[in-house]
This record gives structure tokens, sequence and C-alpha cells, in this order.
């Protein structure tokens, strides 16, 4: 079977060694629970339905959470979205944390638009899941943070997966995207939800695409052990963790990078797709609280947007194979496929919109704003060791009436002559 992806755990047992209140299985997923009763769908196309409240969640202050849906145009398409809304890890994270049980609500923003011919989602089915419970959709376990908390995001989504599959049973499409603490969320969970599908008989799912926007994962020296083991411990994240990648989990607490390279092993067909601004003004300050073997706190993590940087650029280098496309910003803006900004903002001439359609038809397009200054060493080794005769050869072949990421490509080409012939 054809796997096509765009943001864990991929085996074929359940642990049930714990439950929550609901008696559904807390720890060890390995696969999603799919045999309960299908969501109550809205009756018009491409209008969100109420609030759907599902029974057994539960936010960090306890209150039932649930779900927003929209039937599309397409039946056989379907995309859901985690919303984001922090992390709850320290006093002042856990302040700032989204508590709402629905979440930010609705949007017919960015990926959301049903009107505009570019948005290539535009006849999907929608599923909008709120975030509240402040674990990148990964917690399984109650928490101590100034109080008891609920860090169920895990336990909650399995709950969803019981009902979700059931209610679109025949699908042929699914992409798996969100923003912020969601694009982590959307990332991290696509073994998970995808098996919900993949593990039923004569199921019909062909093509999956997970897009995160704004939620990377970097390596040990710019996502520090020390921070990676404070959220396994407090989130109860371990049971969440593919239990087929111990890599994932080093000695130290770290590892958690190499998840890249498991998830694109393992689903070698699968299309990826990641969006982030070069010093994230967010996520480089949450990544902050890592530094200084997790001493630092503001204002010295205010000023981790040079760091954050260099660790994206490391990702970008490493770790993002063939089949995982990348659209990184200058700047240091935060989230963008859920605003006017999906149609707007452009890196390169690059619009967001074409570059998600671009993943969605397989091309992977990787877009930067540092080109220029570091990357002739990396992505175009190949050309660089060829020299003039490997651009001049890329030129001629008339790339640039293609589209306008293969027209900046032959840009870049030329400019990568200059720089092998110094």
């Amino acid at each position: 079977m054809t796997l096509s992806v765009l943001s864990l755990c991929a085996t074929l047992a359940v642990s049930l060694n714990a439950t929550n209140k609901a008696g559904l299985p807390q720890l060890g997923f390995n696969i999603a629970q799919t045999d309960g009763e299908p969501l109550p769908m809205p009756a018009t196309t491409n209008e969100w339905g109420a609030f759907v409240s599902l029974k057994g969640t539960q936010c960090m202050d306890g209150k039932e959470t649930g779900v927003f849906l929209r039937k599309g145009t397409d039946p056989s398409k379907l995309a859901i979205f985690f919303q984001g809304g922090g992390a709850c890890f320290n006093t002042l994270t856990c302040g700032l944390a989204q508590k709402n049980a629905q979440g930010t609500g609705t949007s017919d923003k960015g990926v959301f638009d049903a009107n505009d011919k570019r948005n290539p989602f535009r006849d999907h089915s929608w599923v909008m899941i709120p975030y509240c419970t402040g674990d990148i959709f990964l917690g399984t376990k109650e928490g101590n943070v100034g109080g008891k908390k609920q860090f169920m995001g895990r336990t909650n989504l399995n709950l969803l997966m019981q009902r979700l599959v059931p209610t679109f049973p025949d699908i042929k499409s699914i992409v798996l995207t969100g923003q912020s603490a969601g694009g982590i969320g959307a990332f991290a969970n696509f073994d998970f939800v995808v098996q919900g599908w993949l593990g039923r008989t004569g199921n019909s799912l062909k093509d999956l695409v997970v897009i995160n926007d704004c939620g990377p994962i970097f390596t040990d020296e710019y996502l520090a052990p020390c921070l990676q083991t404070l959220w396994r411990d407090l989130w109860g994240i371990t049971p969440s963790l593919p239990a087929d990648c111990p890599q994932c989990t080093g000695e130290d607490g770290g590892g958690v990078v190499n998840y890249y390279e498991f998830i694109q092993n393992k689903y070698p067909t699968a299309k990826f797709g990641m969006i982030e601004s070069a010093q994230d003004s967010v996520i480089s300050l949450f990544f902050g609280f890592g530094n200084n073997d997790c001493t630092d706190k503001v204002p010295a993590v205010l000023n981790n947007g040079p760091k954050f940087e260099k660790g994206l650029i490391v990702v970008s280098d490493n770790y993002l194979g063939d089949r995982f496309g990348s659209l990184f910003f200058e700047g240091s803006m935060h989230t963008y496929i859920n605003t006017d900004a999906y149609y707007t903002a452009s890196q390169a001439g690059v619009f967001i919109y074409d570059w998600a359609n671009e993943i969605l038809e397989g091309k992977f397009p990787k877009i930067n704003p540092w080109d220029d200054v570091h990357s002739y060493n990396t992505s175009y080794t190949a050309i660089c060791k060829d020299e003039v005769t490997g651009c001049e050869k890329y030129a001629s072949q008339g790339l640039c009436s293609h589209s306008s990421y293969e027209a900046i490509m032959a840009q870049q080409c030329q400019k990568t002559c200059l720089y092998c012939t110094k």
C-alpha cells in the first residue's frame, strides 16, 4: 500500500497496563482504539458544526473537552488540525498556556478557506482539535505545577480516535496539521493516528500528509536533554513515544530529534512538510528554558532567537529527507497557516499555499532565508562537485517555466556557481 504524509507508535498490540477514569487505555498507546460511535457531522457542507464534547476527556483543569467538525465537498479527503496554545512546565508557561475547553474555536481563514481556489485543502472535511492540556498532545498523567493538572493530551486523542475512524471509515487521503504545540502534536502523533485507519481490515487510505506549522524538534544541543526529560516526566510522554524507536530517548534524556529519521524511514512514501521562522519568538523562548542546564529564566530566555536559528539550520541540513519539504521565513513570526499570512507571507517569492500544493503533489520544496549565506556546501554539494559545468547544465534545462520554486532553484544554482568558483 502506498502512503503519502504531511507534523507515534507503530506496533500492532495495545498495552493495557493502566487505564484512565473512562476505563480506556492510558499507557502503552501502540495503536488507537477505533470502535466507538460515529461523531455527529454537520448537515451543511463547508460550515462548522457545534462543539461536540467527548466523554472522559480532560483539560488541565479537569474540564471536559471535545472537537469541532466540518463536512467538505470531497468525502474521500480528511484534514485534522491540532490547535496551538503554549506548554505548561513551570509557573510562567502554565500561566500563559491555553486552558479553554473549546480552545480558540473555529476559523475560516488560511487552510480552512473553502472558497479560495488557491487553497489546496478547500474540499477537505475538517476536524478541529482544541488544545487545553498544555502537553503538546502527548500527555498521559496527572502532574503538579502550582497545583494538580491533568496532562491528558494523548489520552484525549485516543478517546477521539475511537469515534473519528468510524465517522470517516472510507477516506483515501488524510492531512495532519497544526500550529505551535499543535504542530508538534500533529507530527509526533502521526503514526498513532494513521494506524487507526491502517489497522482496520479493508481500509482505503492511500495518501497521508503532515504539515507542521512552527512546532520543530531540535538536536540536543539546541533542545536540551534536561528540558526533554522534564517534559517526559511531568507530562508522562514516554508511553506516547514510538515503541519501535528506542533511539528517541537517550541515556541522558535527550534523543527526541531521532524521531525525524525514524518516521521517515518507517513511512518512506509519506509526504512531510514544515513551516517555521528563523528566530520564532515563541518556540525560541520555550527552548530557551533548557539553556545552561535548564537554569535560564526570564529575561535570559527572551534572547534565544539566534541560537534557535542555528538549531533550525542543523535540522534543515541534516534531518529533513528527500520527502520532507520546508518553508522557513526570515524573522520571528510565530504560526502562519490559519491566518491571512497563508496567502500573504512569502520567502524568496514562494507563498505558503503554493508551497503546500507542491507538498501534496510530491515535490517537497525546501525554501529558507539563509541559502546565500551557508547552504551551498550542503544543499548543492553535488553541483559544487561539478562546479560551473553542473550549474550551466541545470540552468539549460529550462526549469524556470514550470513553477516559482523551480525558478528560485535555478537562481540559487547560478549563485552556487559563483560560490564554487571562489
